[in-house]
């Protein structure tokens, strides 16, 4: 199987998921979620990395952080570790507490941040656990809406600064009123970002080394990759046209069918194109 790819750009914000093992509960009472949060502190400030939102439920974690010099994947690894040890020991088990390696995705900022910031508080709401996010303690809903004291490993003012508010009660004013606004809750997605093609131009460079490791995700290898009309678009003549087809195939990942559908060709026709493009590879 793959593995998921590990991009680390100090400075960028990271939404980190772990899951229960087998989709068990992590968290039984408030002691576990009490004891998640002490670890949680210490690991962030080893790691460099500033909290800007969290949530956690019974069998998962939300965690959105924005990395310093030191790859997310370390701290992760040494938080999630540390819980799965001590909760083992508590309830006198073995084995997998947390499923696989855990997912992060790249959020771009300003509207992408914020986006999800509303998800991850919204996640007992749309779970069924409580009717709001504030009915949720083991959030971080209620100190960015400036109900309860900020955790020392919490900085709120990231999140005003994307609502264009200074710190004090409009800015958490604000915010209560962003998190109940009317539109619909969408979990972010990606095969590695969400954000804007300014951000997708900012990975390129480092996705392009990666390009033809196949023991990557394949998805992840390709995710900053130009729009498949980007690449065709303007292409005029035989020759020209079928280069493009080359490098929409093997340097950007776009598939025989994608390429045939939007040329609207036979992807026979493509593959016998591609591969009669002289002196690359086929």
């Amino acid at each position: 199987m793959a593995r998921p790819l590990r991009l680390h750009l100090p400075g960028a914000f990271y939404h980190v998921v772990s899951r229960g093992n087998a989709r068990q509960q992590i968290f039984d009472d408030s002691v576990d979620y009490q004891q998640f949060l002490r670890r949680l502190e210490p690991a962030l400030t080893r790691g460099h990395l500033t909290c800007v939102a969290y949530c956690l439920m019974p069998n998962h974690v939300h965690l959105l952080v924005e990395a310093g010099e030191i790859p997310v994947s370390r701290p992760m690894q040494q938080l999630l570790s540390s819980y799965a040890q001590g909760f083992n020991r508590r309830y006198q088990r073995v084995g997998h507490v947390f499923q696989g390696r855990f997912k992060s995705l790249l959020v771009d900022t300003e509207e992408y941040l914020l986006a999800a910031v509303r998800y991850i508080v919204h996640n007992p709401v749309e779970a069924g656990l409580v009717r709001e996010p504030a009915g949720w303690e083991w959030s971080s809903y209620r100190a960015t809406a400036g109900q309860v004291p900020v955790p020392a490993f919490m900085d709120v003012q990231i999140v005003y600064d994307s609502l264009a508010g200074e710190p004090g009660a409009e800015s958490a004013h604000r915010f209560t009123r962003f998190i109940e606004g009317p539109e619909p809750v969408q979990e972010p997605r990606g095969p590695l970002f969400l954000g804007s093609r300014a951000l997708a131009t900012r990975l390129a460079p480092h996705l392009e080394p990666l390009r033809d490791d196949v023991e990557l995700v394949r998805a992840e290898r390709f995710a900053a990759r130009p729009a498949l009309d980007e690449v065709l678009a303007g292409a005029t003549g035989a020759g020209p046209l079928d280069w493009c087809m080359h490098e929409a195939f093997w340097r950007h990942g776009y598939s025989l069918r994608e390429i045939a559908d939007w040329l609207d060709l036979h992807p026979s026709t493509v593959w016998r194109r591609i591969r009669g493009v002289p002196g690359v590879r086929s």
